[in-house]
């Protein structure tokens, strides 16, 4: 068995909801709050776009906290490597500095919490 293959199986046993559910979740909570935005297209692709970045770092993130799986394998899933989703955590964690952020994070957030994916006082 490669390591690639052994790096799934890992990423695929978990207790909490996979990746793909809770990624998925966020991103149409997202784009329902912002409905003339075009985002869910663009998440998983080289996409520079600041609503689109935004959208993809809380969903990196919420998925980490979620499903508490590895940031290597959230970044598979979206893409990208380990360090960017480390970026984004960072990112996210420093959102009071930039309010579009910060409300993107809350409605994902709210999701989360609706979903009882996370507690209420997260």
């Amino acid at each position: 068995m490669s390591r690639a293959q052994i790096h799934l199986m890992i990423c695929r046993r978990q207790t909490s909801p996979p990746v793909e559910e809770v990624a998925k979740g966020i991103i149409d909570e997202i784009q329902m709050h912002f409905p003339t935005l075009v985002i869910k297209p663009y998440v998983y692709k080289r996409n520079r776009n600041q609503e689109v970045v935004r959208a993809r770092q809380t969903a990196m993130v919420l998925c980490k906290e979620v499903t508490g799986q590895t940031l290597a394998c959230i970044g598979d899933y979206f893409g990208r490597d380990h360090a960017t989703v480390l970026h984004a955590y960072r990112r996210i964690k420093n959102r009071k500095y930039d309010p579009d952020l910060e409300y993107i994070y809350d409605i994902a957030s709210a999701y989360c919490k609706r979903q009882g994916w996370i507690h209420a006082d997260v």
